[in-house]
């Protein structure tokens, strides 16, 4: 786990926590695509 990117640390963790895209980027105050991209590593944290 510790060597995966932080992307795919994150969508991870949301998955495991049943949570959508959506809900998380709502959670944390940033766009759903914005979440996407993280995930994907097309940006930066």
């Amino acid at each position: 786990m510790e060597t995966l990117p932080i992307g795919r640390r994150v969508a991870y963790w949301r998955q495991r926590r049943k949570m959508s895209q959506q809900v998380f980027a709502d959670r944390i105050g940033k766009s759903k695509s914005w979440v996407d991209k993280v995930e994907r590593g097309a940006r930066r944290l």
